[in-house]
């Protein structure tokens, strides 16, 4: 049995990737990024993500995080409080270590790609 189909195979990421929109929604800090955005379609986006990740059927076809975020101002400080979020979302005695350990290693790294640059003294 394939690690995704240890934790509920597609329709439990789906479940997932809407605790975690609702965790950053409920966030004051991070809410303001999704201002305007497609939820249902960014939900099923996310959960196609986790499912290709995850060694998954469904292959991701999605844009690039570079491309998908830039020019968004995503802080260092608010990546961190995101990146933070899909352990939670994921966390339960169904999901084995290895499932955390794949999407910790693959949060961190896109951060690169996501975080805008900074410039100057003072920037986060």
């Amino acid at each position: 049995m394939s690690v995704l189909d240890r934790i509920g195979g597609a329709p439990a990421l789906s479940t997932a990737a809407g605790r975690f929109y609702r965790r950053v929604l409920d966030d004051p800090e991070l809410t303001s990024y999704f201002v305007g955005i497609d939820m249902p379609r960014l939900k099923r986006h996310q959960a196609h993500l986790l499912t290709s990740v995850l060694g998954g059927p469904v292959e991701y076809t999605g844009r690039e995080p570079a491309g998908a975020h830039k020019g968004r101002g995503i802080t260092e400080a608010r990546y961190a409080r995101v990146a933070d979020h899909p352990g939670a979302m994921l966390h339960g005695p169904q999901v084995p270590d290895e499932v955390m350990d794949t999407v910790s290693t693959t949060v961190a790294g896109v951060r690169e790609q996501i975080v805008a640059p900074t410039t100057g003294a003072g920037a986060r």
